[in-house]
């Protein structure tokens, strides 16, 4: 792991979400990578480094927006 200063929060619906938090350090436990950053109230917090942006989805076509089909899918289904 690179020595990151500072990441994001992507984690959907998380009350930190698009955040930037410092980070103290960082670990593997279980085989996932974890950082201990500093919350906006000062505490400390272990979080899992795929919270952030510091990893980012596989797959770059996904669609973030959760979309369950285009509008003419979705009117077919309703008949």
């Amino acid at each position: 792991m690179s020595a990151v200063t500072v990441v994001t929060l992507t984690r959907r619906l998380h009350p930190f979400e698009g955040r930037s938090l410092q980070v103290l350090g960082s670990m593997r436990r279980h085989g996932a990578a974890e950082l201990l950053v500093v919350l906006p109230d000062g505490s400390k917090r272990l979080i899992p480094a795929a919270w952030t942006d510091l990893e980012q989805p596989a797959a770059a076509g996904e669609d973030a927006a959760g979309t369950l089909g285009s509008v003419p899918d979705l009117l077919r289904l309703r008949l």
